[in-house]
Order: structure tokens, then sequence, then C-alpha cells
């Protein structure tokens, strides 16, 4: 059997890859913890529903609110960012004036 280091697959439309970065993150861990009790929940009482099919609907929801979570994380960062530079636009304008 060959394993290879997920390091070394290239990303392709299709394939996902969990962003471990959001691991260190207390709150997207505490969310996380929530999705999989929630799933398990939601289908501890299913009789048509094996371990297997519980695993994967485990790794769907997990996705599902990981690529949400890292969605948002990037809108509020790009705010910040945008907020950041128009707030630091007159000190660049008036560096700009005394450089002439």
């Amino acid at each position: 059997m060959l394993f290879r280091s997920l390091h070394s697959i290239t990303r392709r439309p299709g394939f996902w890859k969990r962003n471990t970065f959001f691991l260190n993150e207390t709150e997207y861990t505490n969310q996380i913890r929530t999705v999989i009790e929630e799933t398990h929940n939601e289908y501890l009482h299913e009789n048509t529903v094996n371990n297997a099919l519980l695993w994967e609907m485990i790794k769907l929801k997990t996705r599902e609110h990981s690529i949400k979570y890292a969605t948002a994380k990037k809108a509020k960062f790009d705010d910040e960012r945008k907020n950041s530079r128009r707030r630091l636009k007159p000190f660049r304008t008036s560096l700009k004036r005394k450089r002439k």
C-alpha cells in the first residue's frame, strides 16, 4: 500500500483539505465539538444509519461548518484591512505632500 503525505498532494477542484490552523482557536474547536455532538444526536436513533455512514455525515457537517467559519473569518479580516487603509489614507497623503 502506498501512503502519500497530504502536503505532497496538489490541490485541484473537488479536493478539500481542512485548515488545521483553526484548530488552535478555541472558538472554532468548541463549534466543531458542538457540530459533532449535534450530528451524532441527530442520527443516534436512526436504524438505517451505521457507524460508517455516521462518520461520513460528521465529516460532511464539520467540513460544511469549517468552510463557513473560514469564509466569515476572511470577510472580517478583509473588512478590518479595508478600514485600516481608509484610516491611514490621510496620513499617506500628507506624507506624499511633504516629500514634494
